[in-house]
């Protein structure tokens, strides 16, 4: 298969994990903080 799609899609996947690692600890401090 060609392997820039699944760099493409590696990339999307490590993304959309770190996005949502981020929200979930801007959540967290947002509630501890008010």
């Amino acid at each position: 298969m060609d392997g820039g799609f699944w760099l493409g899609a590696l990339l999307m996947i490590i993304v959309i994990i770190a996005a949502d690692r981020l929200i979930k600890f801007l959540i967290r401090r947002r509630r501890s903080g008010c």
